[in-house]
């Protein structure tokens, strides 16, 4: 009988010594990453049904770790599904701050003449003045030229059998600081309008 338990005892070596010899494989290190849900528009508001973690290998530079970053925040841009939502493309203080030198980003009311589909984050626009309503002036005024969109604001128009509201965008541009106060000055007494820019002028 005490063979027959030598030899269990040997096994029993047999089987820790492989486990001994056998490399422990690491858990490979993850970083938690906000990524969409859904296709999201540009201007549109976060939602937290918008937002899901997603474990990934490596630290993507500008990533959000926590969806309560991004939740109330508006989309600069559109992103897919399943797109890391980055710092850079939420429309924050900071996100205002960077303007390109000489420039001030500012959010200004637009006419929705059914171009505002076309108004996306980069484009280039040129901003124009409705004459006022006991002005003799019957022309457009140029307010600026060649802006650039920086982002888009929109807040979702609601629908019931009471009523309707239209959404609502707010542009925030790009705008020339020698430009700045007569661009809010005039959309302070109207929405302005604004057309896709042209080539520019040699």
């Amino acid at each position: 009988m005490l063979w027959r338990w030598r030899w269990v005892g040997v096994a029993i070596f047999v089987v820790l010594a492989i486990q001994a010899l056998t490399p422990v494989t690491a858990e490979a290190p993850s970083v938690p990453m906000v990524v969409t849900t859904r296709d999201v528009a540009s201007g549109e508001l976060l939602e937290a049904s918008d937002l899901a973690i997603l474990q990934v290998a490596d630290d993507i530079p500008g990533g959000i770790e926590h969806v309560d970053e991004a939740v109330g925040e508006f989309l600069v841009g559109p992103l897919p599904e399943g797109a890391p939502v980055l710092t850079s493309h939420l429309l924050t203080s900071e996100f205002l701050e960077n303007s390109a030198a000489g420039t001030v980003i500012a959010p200004v009311a637009i006419v929705d003449a059914g171009g505002i589909a076309l108004m996306q984050p980069g484009v280039q626009v040129d901003l124009y003045a409705m004459p006022g309503e006991f002005s003799e002036a019957t022309d457009a005024q140029v307010l600026v030229k060649s802006i650039r969109v920086a982002g888009i604001a929109t807040d979702k128009g609601s629908s019931n059998l009471l009523a309707h509201t239209e959404d609502t965008h707010v542009f925030y541009l790009e705008i020339p600081t020698a430009a700045i106060e007569r661009v809010l000055g005039a959309g302070s007494r109207a929405p302005l309008h604004a057309v896709l820019s042209g080539p520019r002028e040699p």
